[in-house]
């Protein structure tokens, strides 16, 4: 029944979602065309007053391109959390904790549908944006590319020697990993209590609890950072081995903090759902 409610999120919102996905590939098509466009009239048409009139209209269409890639990303998560916000805390609330499954997967579905997507507008982003970048002018990219690689590879051959850094890396990409997780959860935290803690405005509601909840969040991870940084008082710069203790001590109790309040956000957001639901 899970798999069947995962796909029902999955198709509520995918239509949508799905042609800003394309649409965002157009344009970074348009943006790697407008690169080179101005790259071309920069280099070859420097003395020419219309071709400088030229750039100035193409630098500004380019700065839009930009924004609109942004905006992407943010329309798609406001898009997957307000169909949790709607699917759940408004009148179709009535519908959906009817179905024949527990609150758990219902948050779980909600959950993994905002990740998945959340996963596709990156990658979407990210694609866009190399299609600029390589469309515009190709062979720069290509050589700053070279040079990203070769200090990468410079990296690999000194740093693994220094105590701590196979650490490093592993809690780099647990970072990468609980981040997202833990936003998610939080902002659907933040829905769920605001939702259950008014009657009306639940949505003013919801905004309050998320600003409160990201103070506390900020005040704890200001004193997470405390002891770490203490142990930087001593640092000596020659000594790399210090430097990625000091890291490795940040990164893992950022990640430890994260993880502790995504799983409290989980359960207080499924126990306030079977227990405390507020529906209009």
């Amino acid at each position: 029944m899970f798999s069947r409610l995962l796909k029902h999120e999955w198709r509520s919102s995918s239509g949508l979602l799905t042609i800003l996905s394309l649409c965002a590939l157009g344009v970074g098509l348009l943006g790697g065309g407008l690169l080179r466009a101005i790259t071309y009239l920069s280099q070859k048409m420097e003395d020419n007053p219309l071709a400088s009139l030229t750039l100035s209209g193409l630098s500004s269409i380019m700065t839009f391109v930009v924004l609109a890639l942004v905006a992407y990303v943010l329309a798609v998560q406001f898009i997957t959390v307000f169909r949790f916000y709607k699917n759940k805390f408004t009148d179709e609330g009535y519908l959906t904790f009817t179905l024949p499954v527990s609150v758990q997967q219902i948050f779980l579905s909600s959950f993994l549908n905002i990740l998945i997507w959340l996963v596709i507008s990156v990658v979407v982003l990210l694609i866009s944006g190399g299609l600029i970048i390589f469309l515009g002018d190709g062979q720069n990219a290509l050589d700053s590319l070279r040079i990203i690689l070769y200090s990468i590879d410079s990296l690999i051959e000194v740093y693994p020697s220094i105590p701590g850094f196979g650490w490093f890396i592993v809690l780099g990409i647990l970072q990468v990993i609980v981040a997202p997780v833990y936003a998610i959860v939080l902002l659907m935290t933040s829905i769920t209590l605001g939702c259950v803690l008014a009657k009306k405005h639940k949505i003013l509601a919801t905004i309050g609890v998320c600003y409160g909840i990201h103070m506390v969040v900020g005040v704890l991870e200001s004193i997470i950072s405390i002891f770490p940084a203490i142990s930087l008082l001593a640092w000596n710069p020659n000594e790399g081995a210090q430097f990625f203790q000091w890291l490795c001590q940040s990164m893992g109790l950022s990640v430890l903090l994260q993880l502790g309040l995504a799983v409290g956000g989980y359960f207080l957001s499924t126990w306030l759902m079977e227990h405390k639901l507020n529906l209009p």
